[in-house]
């Protein structure tokens, strides 16, 4: 499963990747973390404008997923997530809603070379994983949050920085809210962003912080 992970982009004038750029990854496994039946694996990611060696990365990821134990050796795993409510006065200052379709987490997969069959075959994802239905990609979800700030942000910013965690699985065909809220002034060079999936049941899905400043290009 998808724990959380965090993106952090060059803020070096230049230094930044874009379509049909060439680039070269750089990837290690930072830590491996045993907690109770579950193992949590942290990966970094660097990717640089080729050739390497120029600069710094342009991207810095780090991800972390957990391993759980098989289901028959537990409870079904959609009953250990223990949802925490969003609360009813919680402040938005934007919202959208999305339903993931299976043609929309299918098309995403092969974007991703990813073939986990827990986002296409609801038969696995039943029988095998103990879940009610296909489940959502993390990065997926990631690709949602950081498009609706990006809309929402003033002109002349950008995001460099966003770190997130992952607190309950999405389902296919289920509809779920987006939001954000701001943190600081308006007129701030560096400001942050609160930025959150809410599920249909109202518990929080994702949650992270969005850093964003001022674009020097």
């Amino acid at each position: 499963m998808w724990a959380g992970g965090s993106l952090a982009f060059s803020r070096a004038p230049g230094n930044r990747l874009s379509y049909f750029d060439e680039a070269r990854l750089q990837e290690r496994v930072e830590s491996v973390q045993v907690r109770g039946e579950k193992l949590f694996v942290w990966f970094e990611r660097r990717m640089f404008r080729a050739p390497v060696g120029a600069g710094e990365p342009a991207l810095t990821e780090r991800r972390c997923l957990v391993f759980l134990p098989p289901v028959g050796e537990g409870p079904p795993a959609q009953q250990q997530q223990r949802m925490l409510e969003v609360k009813g006065d919680v402040k938005r200052d934007f919202v959208e809603t999305f339903t993931p379709t299976q043609h929309l987490l299918f098309r995403f997969s092969a974007l991703t070379h990813n073939v986990h069959r827990i986002h296409y075959d609801e038969g696995f994802s039943r029988t095998e994983e103990g879940y009610r239905g296909n489940l959502c990609h993390g990065p997926l979800a990631v690709v949602f949050l950081l498009g609706l700030l990006k809309r929402e942000m003033p002109r002349g910013k950008r995001i460099v920085a966003f770190e997130y965690k992952c607190l309950a699985p999405m389902f296919v065909g289920e509809p779920y809210r987006i939001a954000g809220r701001w943190k600081g002034e308006e007129g701030d060079a560096t400001r942050k962003c609160e930025l959150w999936v809410e599920t249909p049941q109202g518990g929080y899905a994702v949650r992270g912080t969005a850093e964003v400043e001022n674009d020097v290009e």
